[in-house]
């Protein structure tokens, strides 16, 4: 038995058959996007203003503490409280439906450099006991509990 045999190649698609498929994904793509957002979008970067939407963050998260010790500091912690319910969820992967508890990470804990670069992040149930940051060293203590 040669190996041509034990692999046979698949047969090359018909006309039909490739029209059949571009429909199914034409369809496909309309339930998720939308009925006309393919025709408007021509382009990658008109696709992504097309989809893309603004919120209002503050809607979302409260900033809750910051770390600020000087202006020449290199980063800056900070510390959010979820606010959303849905988000609060999503963080927690708790199903719809199912009680919020004190478990849930409601804070979020991150570390911006001044340029704007996140450089970390962390969901916390609750605030930290202690944190402090100096040069391009962060710290934080949080309960195990």
């Amino acid at each position: 038995m040669s190996s041509d045999d034990e692999h046979p190649l698949p047969e090359p698609l018909t006309n039909e058959k490739r029209a059949e498929l571009l429909e199914m994904i034409k369809r496909e793509r309309k339930k998720n996007f939308g009925p006309d957002l393919l025709e408007k979008s021509q382009t990658a970067d008109s696709f992504i203003s097309t989809v893309q939407f603004k919120i209002a963050v503050d809607s979302i998260y409260e900033i809750s503490d910051y770390v600020l010790n000087d202006m020449d500091q290199k980063i800056l912690p900070v510390l959010l409280y979820i606010k959303d319910e849905t988000i609060l969820r999503k963080e927690t992967r708790l199903p719809k439906g199912s009680p919020i508890t004190d478990g849930c990470f409601r804070y979020i804990i991150e570390v911006w450099r001044n340029d704007g670069e996140l450089l970390y992040e962390r969901n916390l149930r609750h605030p930290p006991l202690g944190w402090s940051c100096s040069d391009n060293m962060f710290f934080y203590y949080e309960d195990d509990n």
